[in-house]
């Protein structure tokens, strides 16, 4: 059976009123707050899953996944947590659904609108109320700036002071969420340790960010996370391409950052979430399973080291994964190219 687990951190604000709290046999407490934030003085909801087994008594703390637009995905996320935590098949981790506090369809979509784009963009704000069908002044872009701000700053803050974290966190975002995520990334990249970026709003604004990463990789010598990128297929050109590109160059740039692509065959902009939060529980029970100490690299009188856990690596066309059969050794076996992931490194020490 394929193993899957995942590691990853959260974030929250300063004013909490908390408004709901349920747990059923076999699943997560889940708590309902709304946070009010010190910078862009809107409020949020924010819903949090605690592990099935997680106790304010002990000392074991937790790594923090951070999904946004909580209003679809906090959920479902939740849901397949819950059902792989049954037979062990996920690690725990704390996941924080975030969105905004107006529950009605255009206030969800004018929210995330705002906190999610980096620049105001007045003829994008026109331009994209037609298809919602919002009244003109009701979409403003440009506000992704204070809302990482809330959400370094008041919401991880808060999380962190209230519930058992580690230093592991994550964020998952699609479209708009996902280019917040890429945003995210290239602003404040120490701030998560995993970024999972799905079909990204690469476009706007005529690829702001994409100039934003030619400036990135020329000001930061070195970058040490783990970004997952995915697209579906049937979103055509002009979305594949921009996020191929993106990763390619995060790629060829930091060596020490494992950067996985994946373009999903036969999938929309809408059904390619589904497949993007299953390989992110996978991927990370994957990660789970990696040595990261220094071993004998068989034959040689050198060591390998797997820089940030990479799994598997590529030499020349053979594909190795990593194995611990003792204590003290890990040895390397070849496997079918198609193993685990090919985009990971093995790095000689």
């Amino acid at each position: 059976m394929k193993q899957l687990i995942l590691k990853l951190a959260l974030s929250i604000p300063v004013v909490i009123l908390l408004l709901s709290c349920s747990r059923s046999m076999g699943q997560s407490l889940e708590i309902t707050r709304e946070l009010v934030s010190g910078f862009n003085h809107k409020t949020y909801r924010v819903n949090v899953a605690l592990p099935r087994n997680y106790s304010p008594s002990d000392t074991v703390h937790y790594p923090v996944l951070y999904v946004l637009d909580g209003r679809y995905n906090f959920t479902s996320f939740s849901s397949v947590r819950d059902i792989l935590d049954l037979a062990r098949e996920v690690k725990d981790i704390i996941i924080v659904g975030i969105d905004g506090d107006d529950s009605t369809q255009s206030g969800w979509l004018a929210n995330r609108f705002n906190d999610f784009t980096p620049s105001a963009n007045p003829q994008q704000d026109s331009v994209w109320s037609r298809p919602f069908n919002l009244p003109f002044g009701k979409l403003r872009s440009g506000g992704a700036p204070a809302f990482l701000q809330t959400l370094s700053n008041d919401i991880i803050s808060y999380i962190d002071s209230h519930y058992k974290t580690n230093s592991n966190r994550g964020l998952f975002g699609h479209s708009l969420g996902g280019m917040f995520a890429a945003y995210c990334l290239l602003t404040e990249p120490d701030l998560f340790q995993e970024y999972s970026i799905n079909s990204p709003s690469l476009w706007w604004n005529n690829g702001e960010l994409m100039a934003m990463e030619k400036a990135f990789i020329t000001e930061r010598r070195d970058l040490a996370v783990r970004i997952f990128m995915s697209v579906g297929a049937l979103e055509g050109p002009p979305m594949v391409s921009p996020l191929t590109n993106f990763a390619d160059v995060l790629q060829s740039h930091y060596p020490r950052t494992m950067v996985t692509k994946q373009v999903f065959d036969n999938e929309t902009h809408v059904s390619v979430v589904a497949s993007a939060k299953s390989e992110l529980f996978g991927r990370r029970q994957q990660l789970h399973k990696k040595a990261l100490s220094i071993r004998r690299y068989p034959g040689k009188d050198k060591s390998v080291h797997c820089l940030l856990g990479a799994y598997c690596g590529t030499t020349g066309t053979t594909s190795l994964a990593i194995a611990r059969i003792s204590p003290r050794m890990t040895t390397l076996y070849p496997f079918a190219v198609s193993i685990l992931y090919t985009p990971c490194q093995l790095f000689i020490v």
